[in-house]
């Protein structure tokens, strides 16, 4: 567990010392943060519903393992 919480701890830090890399070497070119920001709702709206589509899916297939497991084996 510990060794799983440092390798978050770690990709996190590599993230995000890599996108303060990029923004220092585009300031030379290009302002990133004078970009206005174009957020874009219906893609978003798709994913959360295909997210919580599929959060139900893993949660009926739980249920149904654990359904199967509660049932006596015939021989």
């Amino acid at each position: 567990m510990l060794t799983a919480l440092a390798q978050f701890g770690l990709l996190g830090l590599n993230a995000i010392s890599r996108q303060i890399l990029q923004n220092i070497e585009l300031s030379k070119f290009f302002d990133v943060t004078a970009e206005p920001v174009n957020l874009q709702l219906s893609p978003l709206i798709v994913f959360l519903v295909l997210f919580v589509l599929g959060l139900g899916v893993v949660a009926w297939m739980i249920a149904k393992v654990l359904q199967a497991e509660r049932q006596p084996t015939q021989a």
